[in-house]
């Protein structure tokens, strides 16, 4: 992803959650790129957990052989057998959506690289995106 102020994208994801006052959009088939910590926490709640408390560093939870381990970077890697949750917002101050079938939260100022082309209308862009795999 590229930064350009004012600029915002939204991350498709399988559903959003909320736990620990935040919502997450869960992928699956994907990891974040880095591990916060070495640790490795036997449940989903206690990843969440410790992610929330460090919310400025972490970018969210990777469960990868059955164990969760909270991860920091921009960047997702194709992972078949892992699930990420994306950490996203507090509760009350996110945006997000639901279309397509599909959950949606923003990240902002990311913008998209290569994009097939413009739109005017976010609901076109996120119907577009929905249909396309590497969206």
């Amino acid at each position: 992803t590229a930064s350009k102020p004012g600029a915002s994208s939204w991350i498709q994801g399988d559903s959003v959650i909320e736990e620990e006052d935040f919502y997450w959009s869960e992928k699956v088939g994907y990891k974040i790129d880095i591990k916060l910590s070495g640790h490795a926490y036997p449940n989903k709640d206690r990843a969440f957990k410790e992610c929330a408390r460090r919310f400025r560093h972490c970018s969210g939870v990777t469960k990868i052989g059955g164990k969760y381990f909270i991860m920091r970077g921009a960047g997702l890697t194709k992972s078949p057998k892992d699930k990420t949750f994306l950490l996203g917002d507090i509760v009350k101050t996110t945006s997000y959506m639901v279309f397509a079938n599909k959950a949606w939260t923003i990240m902002t100022p990311y913008t998209m690289q290569n994009c097939y082309r413009a739109f005017n209308n976010l609901f076109q862009a996120v119907d577009r995106c929905a249909e396309e795999r590497q969206c």
